[in-house]
Order: structure tokens, then sequence, then C-alpha cells
């Protein structure tokens, strides 16, 4: 990728929302069209029209027309664009998150740890709908921190369930995005504590992410849960 086409697409990703739009597009097994792309985000057309109207720019999404053979007017689907490949693969493996959230917010915020947990959060529930516990089910505090530990595990940080006193502790012994955190530690570590309270929230859990510690050894950190004290499992 160019060097200013790459700039451009940074800056283009730098809203969690087409982000999150250019994963889908990233991971979707054909093109997809707006009303499609609209029920997925629970956002308006018209919102999701603005958003790939900024991704075609910079060559991120394509348009293409459906081929058909009925009649009617064919559809308008998107597809990865050109500059697409450059950019990584899907929020499964979200190194493209890490790298562009860190440079974006570092440089642009006067308060980048709250920016990057802010933008973390927005990420929570969707990075974790595949680790929801069953609609109805009660998430406890043991409940929410087995969520947390198939979430880690899903992201690749070699997750382990340890019990303190004050609640547990997911000790991580692998972060798939060292070389990112070894750049922009705080920035890095806050997204990823935002993503835990993101998702915590997003389930109603009686529980919450009270810290991230980054590296307590080289290879470790270690995000901490406590029950919430307005829980009755508090």
């Amino acid at each position: 990728m160019r060097v200013k086409q790459g700039a451009e697409a940074h800056r283009a990703l730098s809203d969690t929302a087409r982000l999150r739009l250019f994963s889908l597009i990233l991971e979707a097994d054909r093109p997809l069209d707006i009303p499609e792309i609209a029920r997925a985000m629970a956002l308006h057309p018209n919102t999701i029209r603005s958003h790939l109207r900024r991704l075609e720019l910079v060559g991120l999404v394509a348009p293409e027309v459906e081929e058909r053979t009925a009649r009617g007017r064919p559809r308008i689907l998107y597809k990865p664009g050109p500059e697409a490949e450059d950019m990584g693969h899907g929020a499964r493996n979200y190194k493209l998150l890490a790298t562009m959230l860190a440079g974006f917010v570092t440089a642009g915020m006067t308060d980048p740890e709250a920016g990057a947990q802010a933008a973390g959060r927005g990420w929570g529930g969707y990075l974790a709908a595949p680790v929801r516990p069953h609609p109805g089910d009660p998430v406890d505090l043991r409940a929410a921190a087995d969520m947390v530990v198939r979430l880690m595990d899903r992201l690749g940080f070699e997750p382990e369930l340890h019990e303190i006193p004050e609640g547990v502790e997911v000790h991580l012994h692998h972060c798939p995005f060292r070389d990112v955190a070894a750049r922009y530690p705080q920035t890095v570590c806050s997204m990823h504590l935002g993503i835990l309270r993101g998702a915590l929230a997003d389930v109603g859990a009686g529980a919450e992410a009270t810290e991230l510690i980054p590296f307590v050894t080289p290879s470790r950190c270690v995000a901490r849960l406590e029950g919430r004290s307005d829980s009755p499992a508090g």
C-alpha cells in the first residue's frame, strides 16, 4: 500500500463503526448490499452509505452491480477493495484494530488511554458475541470470568483463570499484539481493558473488570475482575 494511501486508510478506519463495517465485508463469503449491512450493524442505511463512501474513496471497499436475469433493478453490492488486502483480515484477529487505534489515538488525543479504552468498550460486545452466555442465564462473577476466558482465548491470549480473595484474575500468557503493545503499551492495554468492560456491560454482568496490569512478567499480563457492589452476587 502506498504511504499516502495507507495514511488515508488509517484515518478512514479510525472510526469504530467504519472499522466494524470493513471487517464485516472482509469476513463475508460474498458481496453484501446496504440493507444486509444495515441489519448486521443495527444502523440506518443512510449511515451505512456514508461510511461506505468514505471506505470506497480510499480503496478499502468496492461496489459492483449484481448480475441477475430476473426483472427488476439489480442491487449494488460491496466487496473488499484493492487496498483491503494490505489492511488485514477482520475482527477475529484484530491486530489491524490495535495497530491503527494505537497510532491514531496516541497522535490525535490529549488522553490516549481514555480514548483507547472508550474505543475498546465499543468493540467489546461485538467481539464477545460468539461467547455470550445463553439469554436469560445469570451472569455472576464466575460466569463473567468464564466468558472473559473464552473471549481472550478466541483472540489468542492463552488465558488462565485464578481465584483471589477479591474476585478472580485472568492471567494472559501470550499477547498476539506484543509488537504493537511494545510501541504503545498504555494505549493497547487500555483498549484491551475497554474490550473486557464493554463485553461485560453488554451482557449485564454482575462483575466488572477493575484493571489490566501489563507485563507482570515479560510474557504475562493480568486482568482482574470483581463482583459489582450493586449486584446480588457482588
